[in-house]
């Protein structure tokens, strides 16, 4: 099977090692990588910061999509952003926007990573499981929702990974692939 990855959170370092790797397996047909590019239209990443951009592209929900827009919103806003002032789970200040701003980026969020796994046929989202910000989270969070294939890992020995596919098990691996 060729896979279409998303590889997120990573430094380029490591990201280049995991795909020079993966290319040599030749199970690649496509790759896209979080590059922290200012305004660039086909970084997830650089969209996901981009308020203005987020609500003028995504504030309305894809019928198709519908159903689990719903399941992710539900599940992050009531577990998550209402009750947790600590993690910035949109990628801002929580003290910036009232609660219907937090709740229509948030609903814009998703709408943006649907939109984007289902254009880009993603089905394998490799990851480091140290998320830093909510879209981060929302990354992972909406892969395990569609069910796409999802692998954590990170490099804390030279040419030695720690591997999971829960973010829930990180630190138990109980899941190793």
């Amino acid at each position: 099977m060729k896979y279409n990855i998303l590889v997120w959170q990573f430094f380029n370092l490591n990201k280049n090692y995991l795909i020079k790797n993966l290319k040599s397996y030749k199970i690649i047909n496509k790759f896209f990588l979080n590059r922290f590019e200012k305004n660039k239209k086909d970084d997830l990443s650089s969209i996901l910061q981009n308020t203005d951009y987020l609500i003028k592209n995504y504030s309305n929900i894809n019928k198709n999509l519908e159903k689990i827009h719903k399941k992710v919103y539900d599940k992050v806003y009531e577990k998550y952003l209402k009750n947790v002032y600590a993690v910035e789970l949109n990628g801002i200040r929580k003290d910036d926007f009232n609660p219907f701003d937090y709740s229509k980026l948030l609903s814009c969020q998703i709408n943006c990573i649907l939109d984007f796994y289902k254009k880009n046929k993603i089905n394998l989202l490799i990851s480091s499981p140290f998320l830093c910000v909510g879209f981060d989270f929302l990354v992972y969070y909406v892969a395990k929702v569609l069910n796409i294939k999802t692998i954590l890992l990170v490099s804390q020995l030279r040419n030695k990974f720690f591997i999971c596919t829960d973010l829930s098990d990180f630190g138990k691996f109980e899941t190793i692939p």
